[in-house]
């Protein structure tokens, strides 16, 4: 056997090891990875939020360890969005509480990492199976009047939500969490199921953007008064639909 033949099988035997090693450090990356999204969990719960946002950016660091994207770099076209529907959930959560960390300060520097973590977050939940759900979540968080960066947060919201309930959308701080879905179900059930009110709702779409920016730039205390009236149209118009539903069934 010659030199070459040692030397070239030398070289398959530390490639195969250097491959091993990899594998291992690998599937010791994304076992740890879940403990460590875990643990950061639990120090948001227990609002420590150096310590929360600490661990969910190694967690989004392994994973781009992982996926071999670069710094900051992670984006859903690294994932299977059916095999990995799962992951993606999680990533979201923690983008999640990331933007929620991040959205309480006042710092230059962070404020650019905040709106980071919104744009990854819309990026991780439009067009995926669970981005009701996120949708959701925003919603609840603008409700709640929890945001700090209220304008972002409504912003990444509308584009979430993907729906074309422009002025409910825009009054959410101020309105009933029902509101929202009892409006839609007044477009859906009764509106859409005649000429008229499908003329309205072509009306509406048009002209809905300029009426929800009209509501934007009226003062807090006109806006509330707004979200009262609606929320007390869209309680009406439900209960008249009930009323119109049960009026049609057979004696």
């Amino acid at each position: 056997m010659g030199n070459d033949e040692h030397l070239s099988r030398a070289r398959k035997e530390i490639q195969k090891h250097i491959d091993q090693q990899e594998l291992a450090k690998k599937h010791e990356l994304q076992r740890r990875r879940i403990e460590i999204a875990a643990k950061g969990v639990k120090a948001y719960d227990k609002k420590n939020a150096a310590e929360a946002a600490l661990a969910f950016k190694s967690y989004l660091s392994i994973l781009e360890d992982l996926k071999g994207a670069p710094e900051g770099g992670l984006s859903p076209s690294h994932f299977d969005k059916k095999k990995d529907v799962a992951e993606m959930v999680l990533i979201c959560g923690v983008l999640w509480d990331l933007v929620k960390l991040y959205d309480r300060t006042q710092s230059a520097d962070k404020y650019k990492e905040f709106q980071s973590y919104l744009s990854k977050y819309i990026a991780f939940s439009r067009g995926m199976p669970y981005q009701r759900m996120c949708a959701e979540t925003m919603r609840k968080y603008i409700r709640d009047k929890r945001a700090v960066h209220m304008k972002e947060v409504k912003d990444a919201y509308k584009l979430i939500a993907n729906g074309k309930c422009f002025v409910a959308t825009e009054l959410e701080d101020v309105t009933d969490y029902e509101t929202l879905p009892r409006l839609r179900i007044f477009r859906d059930d009764f509106l859409k199921n005649q000429k008229l009110g499908r003329s309205f709702v072509a009306w509406y779409y048009k002209n809905g953007p300029k009426l929800a920016r009209v509501c934007q730039r009226r003062s807090q205390f006109e806006r509330a008064i707004l979200g009262r009236f609606l929320d007390a149209f869209a309680k009406v118009a439900v209960l008249a639909i009930a009323v119109r539903l049960r009026s049609k069934k057979p004696q």
